[in-house]
């Protein structure tokens, strides 16, 4: 029970006590160990206390940088709202009739495409970049769609032509558009008429379903002057 390792006989037991036994030499040494222990355990649950409230704290932190971001995000998509508004408007600004000039075509046809859905003619709806747009509506991949013939210009400050399919009620030219045909900025409109696309120089984008060959765009109401060659209208 006192914790001495001695195992001789008991008539030297005394012996050992008085003189060897550390037990003997200092009776209260286990309980000033235990003491000690105690303290050092105190110690410990106080460092884990303290321990648990930075961990605490930090997820605090952790969840109000969450939320402080979900709010920026919410801003963001609404300051996007409202730049979309404005360009709306804009839009509606350019696409004004009003000052219509009875002298522009009307129609374009476009033809030879090897996406046949393209094929036929275009009415004038508007403009976009201050010129012509122009829209037919047919049937696509079993539902019917609006195909645009239209100018926009890009992010890097040059001018292109497409042939699209731009969502209801949406402004062209923007990466919601499915791009089938388009022509390159040395090509930017018809010799005759900056207000209609050229009528060669189309390119296809195969990876939205634009198949080779590309179609030739020109007004329904002329007729092509000279030979294959030449790329004026009446």
């Amino acid at each position: 029970d006192s914790g001495c390792a001695w195992r001789g006989s008991i008539a030297d037991y005394s012996f050992h006590v008085e003189n060897n036994c550390s037990v003997g030499k200092n009776p209260n040494g286990n309980i000033q160990n235990n003491k000690e222990l105690m303290e050092e355990l105190e110690t410990l649950r106080h460092e884990n206390l303290e321990l648990k409230g930075q961990l605490e704290n930090d997820n605090e932190a952790y969840t109000y940088l969450q939320e402080e971001l979900e709010t920026l995000r919410r801003e963001n998509l609404e300051l996007k709202g409202r730049l979309e508004v404005a360009n709306e408007a804009n839009s509606d600004s350019e696409d004004d009739d009003s000052a219509f000039d009875e002298n522009l075509v009307k129609e374009m046809t476009v033809e030879g495409a090897g996406l046949r859905e393209i094929n036929g003619t275009y009415a004038r709806i508007g403009q976009n970049d201050n010129v012509s747009k122009f829209m037919r509506t047919s049937r696509y991949n079993g539902r019917s769609v609006d195909f645009m013939l239209f100018r926009c210009k890009l992010t890097d400050g040059t001018r292109r032509w497409y042939i699209s399919i731009v969502p209801e009620n949406a402004h062209p030219g923007t990466t919601q558009d499915i791009d089938f045909y388009a022509v390159g900025p040395s090509q930017q409109h018809s010799v005759l008429d900056p207000n209609i696309p050229p009528r060669d120089g189309w390119m296809a984008i195969p990876s939205n379903g634009g198949g080779g060959p590309a179609p030739q765009v020109y007004p329904k109401e002329s007729n092509v002057v000279g030979d294959d060659n030449e790329m004026g209208y009446l």
